[in-house]
């Protein structure tokens, strides 16, 4: 169908269209959706509503155009005065249609595999957003790769809970289309609906930050869903503490598996799913490793390395950053040279996370490069501390942070980082606002 409106839209002497995707949305439009940002690398992506699209105009990286099908009156055609292409909401299925009938079914488009598929805009933890180019081998390769270490199959169901946008649910979009699996979509995300759409679509996977996780199995109305059609939850984006990971495979009663990945990566570096021998661990130790950031990812080359270079030690306890190559690695940032050769050098990508690494390949992210607490010239990572805390019934979320001290370095209150939590009511007490 893409191809049939890229053909169809060139008739209107636009030119060549490359790189749309289509989306069936919940009132029957196939809108063009938008996995890409202006090329002028000033602005960031912005979500589409229903009935707009986003066009690229001219050759690789063109000048990027809005389609919003709102806009009447044009017949399809270019206004002079500005670089919009307009359509009517209704011309899509025309425009589809005429290709069609022209050309047949066996119209095909001819794309290279090192071409950009998407461009996304990420900042990490930065601050300022920098462009990531995406190329057709990229995503395929990623797409292939997680249906093998997922399993997925034609009986799947991914619930897209996180937003769409964002890698870290936009993967599964390519990934289980591939394998013929359905998509259930949440258009906002509250523990009722959530919990409504697993019972009623029976839901088998879907992918959360550690956040959403925790407002579900701490949702007190979770009991009265069935939810027994989930075989397994990830979750992604930040470091989860044990004991959530505890919980969760208790209340939902699935597998749990934790992913790590980035953006420039197409994401996923790193899944914890259990080797085979694993799985016949006791089930307290099959915890520990569930719990870490993971093994490699299927296709995925991984190193942990010191500051020159060299590999760490593979006991879990000394600390490098990760480094990664693979076929689902970017070639560099858009239209920025230096920060390319900063972040890549020799084919390794830098991640900037640090972490262990054990005898069995599984890493644990321990905290970003920038953000050690460094107290008293000791190394402190907030993951650990914040792990600790999450062990206390009371406590439903923690964050560790560093605070200037003139003596220490960083500190907090006796000279320890400071940690923020907000706590749970119930038998616990009352909920709490933020301490420190």
């Amino acid at each position: 169908m893409g191809a049939f409106f890229a053909v169809g839209v060139g008739e209107l002497g636009f030119g060549v269209v490359s790189y749309v995707r289509f989306q069936v949305v919940p009132v029957a439009l196939v809108v063009a959706d938008l996995f890409a940002a202006r090329a002028d690398g000033q602005k960031s992506a912005q979500g589409l509503h229903v009935g707009q699209g986003l066009f690229q105009r001219g050759g690789l990286f063109g000048k990027l155009v809005q389609v919003p099908a709102v806009l009447q009156g044009h017949g399809g055609r270019l206004p002079e005065d500005r670089g919009d292409l307009c359509i009517p909401g209704g011309e899509i299925g025309r425009l589809v249609g005429q290709a069609h009938d022209a050309h047949g079914l066996a119209l095909h488009v001819e794309g290279r595999e090192h071409d950009v598929a998407h461009l996304y805009y990420t900042s990490g933890t930065t601050g300022k957003p920098k462009g990531v180019p995406l190329s057709h081998k990229n995503v395929t390769t990623h797409a292939l790769c997680a249906v093998g270490e997922l399993s997925v199959a034609d009986i799947d169901n991914w619930l897209h809970a996180a937003p769409m946008f964002h890698l870290a649910d936009a993967w599964a979009t390519f990934a289980f289309t591939a394998a013929g699996a359905k998509h259930t979509m949440v258009k906002d995300f509250r523990e009722k609906d959530v919990f409504t759409l697993i019972e009623n679509e029976g839901v088998t996977t879907s992918n959360m930050i550690p956040s959403m996780l925790n407002m579900l199995i701490n949702a007190t109305d979770i009991t009265k869903y069935d939810l027994s059609s989930l075989r397994v939850l990830l979750s992604g984006g930040a470091p989860i503490a044990p004991e959530l990971v505890r919980k969760i495979i208790k209340k939902f009663d699935c597998d749990y598996i934790q992913t790590y990945g980035m953006t420039e990566t197409s994401p996923y570096l790193t899944i914890s799913k259990l080797k085979g021998h694993l799985e016949a661990l006791p089930y307290d130790e099959q915890l520990e490793y569930k719990s870490k950031t993971g093994r490699e990812f299927l296709g995925v080359s991984l190193r942990v390395v010191r500051e020159d270079g060299s590999d760490i030690e593979a006991n879990g306890t000394e600390v490098g950053e990760i480094i990664v190559k693979g076929d689902i690695v970017t070639d560099g940032y858009w239209r920025l040279p230096e920060e390319t050769a900063r972040t890549i050098k020799d084919g390794w990508l830098y991640t900037e996370d640090l972490a262990t690494i054990d005898q069995e390949g599984y890493v644990n992210i321990v905290d970003r490069k920038k953000d050690i607490i460094i107290t008293g010239g000791e190394n402190v990572y907030s993951t650990e501390v914040e792990y600790v805390l999450y062990e206390h019934p009371a406590v439903l979320e923690a964050a560790v942070v560093g605070i200037p001290d003139e003596t220490w370095g960083e500190a907090g209150t006796r000279h320890q980082p400071t940690a923020c939590s907000r706590g749970l009511g119930g038998a616990h007490g009352p909920p709490s606002e933020h301490h420190r």
